[in-house]
């Protein structure tokens, strides 16, 4: 996937962070390296995306899971995973913090439109730049297909993360 690529853009200049090709890989590492440490891996989430596929019902003791909070979106997960059943205090679904309203969407929006101002609000400066020189959303409302995109980036492809 080409957002691993800008991904690792974005937080190079962070040395405490980094990205996986896949996820969990590192907590294998940790388990191994470290076994008498006790690791538990959680997955983290928008809270958009939470409410779309009641993600919710897929966390459990072997699947963590760590919701941040989107504008819209915070209220209703948390109403619905009640609902529903889902344990906000048995440490498997968590709710995090309500985030800034930063969405991906309004990123590729604006850069199809040219709007620079709009899409510097919401891309790393380095991003930003790539994009730009890569022409990966051109000026349309659609963004290229991926295969298209796929022609344009120059980092190595990560693998998408795959639900439970």
């Amino acid at each position: 996937d080409e957002r691993l690529g800008l991904v690792q853009m974005a937080i190079d200049e962070h040395t405490w962070l980094a990205s996986e090709a896949r996820e969990g890989e590192t907590v294998e590492l940790l388990v191994k390296s470290h076994p008498h440490l006790s690791i538990v891996h959680f997955t983290l989430n928008g809270a958009d995306d939470v409410l779309r596929y009641r993600k919710w019902c897929w966390s459990g003791p072997m699947f963590r899971m760590i919701t941040m909070g989107r504008c819209g979106d915070t209220e209703a997960v948390v109403a619905r995973a009640c609902r529903d059943g889902a344990d906000l205090d048995a440490g498997h679904f968590i709710m995090g913090p309500q985030m800034p309203d930063i969405s991906s969407s309004a990123a590729r929006s604006a850069l199809a439109r040219e709007d620079i101002a709009a899409a510097a609000l919401l891309l790393h400066p380095e991003v930003l730049l790539w994009c730009r020189e890569h022409k990966v959303w051109q000026a349309s409302t659609e963004p290229l297909r991926r295969d298209e995109r796929l022609k344009h980036t120059n980092r190595p492809s990560g693998t998408p993360q795959q639900p439970c």
